[in-house]
């Protein structure tokens, strides 16, 4: 081989090697954002719920409930105003930054507990509690477990609309005492399903009626 041609060999390894790393590059920086959030709870029925996301709120959910024999996986795309307030949640805290235990002076394991972890670059972060006193952490476990309420119930009136259609109803109530009590993280997600309920002449006129209620409960917020 001539030495022109080595030149060219060494110069295409090159190339492709500093091409590779820019690449490496591009995907770590893609996903050099994360959160994760799991609640364990193993005398609940649902005794495990997970959340884990990137910096553009899209990622999984994921949740066990006693009757299931495997863990049930599910799309998760958050709305752009949550992914705020969770990222104004941790820097209140100074998350990544604070070296503060949020465990606080009582003893709720009883009633599950939760680990959060967040990672953003080379800073990462985990921790795990049951009961907190910490004013911006518990606004952030209560988000994060009213996006678990709502992602489970979305699945659970989906399921009966499709296979249970009797029990449809009863998953429009629990729903419509959730979006009451405020333990829905993004109400207006749920208008595209609640507006095809109440219009579909398939779905019992007891359940068309009720999905209109929560459209009308979710609309004047």
């Amino acid at each position: 081989m001539s030495v022109k041609a080595l030149v060219w060999v060494a110069l295409f390894f090159c190339v492709a090697e500093v091409l590779g790393l820019q690449s490496l590059k591009s995907e770590e920086s893609s996903g050099s954002t994360e959160y994760y959030y799991r609640f364990d709870s193993p005398t609940f029925e649902m005794m495990r719920a997970e959340l884990r996301f990137d910096q553009a709120g899209r990622g999984q959910f994921m949740f066990r409930r006693k009757a299931d024999e495997e863990e049930i996986k599910l799309e998760l795309h958050l709305l752009p105003t949550t992914l705020q307030r969770i990222n104004t949640y941790l820097t209140e805290a100074q998350y990544l930054t604070s070296e503060e235990n949020y465990q606080g002076d009582r003893d709720m394991s009883h009633l599950g507990v939760m680990t959060f972890r967040f990672r953003q670059g080379a800073h990462q972060r985990q921790v795990s509690f049951n009961y907190t006193r910490h004013p911006t952490m518990r606004l952030l476990a209560e988000l994060l477990r009213h996006i678990v309420t709502q992602e489970s119930r979305i699945f659970a009136i989906q399921l009966a609309r499709q296979y249970a259609p009797l029990d449809l109803d009863k998953q429009l109530a629990t729903l419509q005492r959730e979006v009451k009590n405020g333990w829905v993280a993004e109400p207006e997600k749920l208008l595209p399903l609640l507006e095809e309920l109440q219009s579909d002449e398939g779905v019992l006129l007891i359940a068309r009626r009720r999905a209109g209620d929560i459209v009308r409960l979710i609309k004047p917020r």
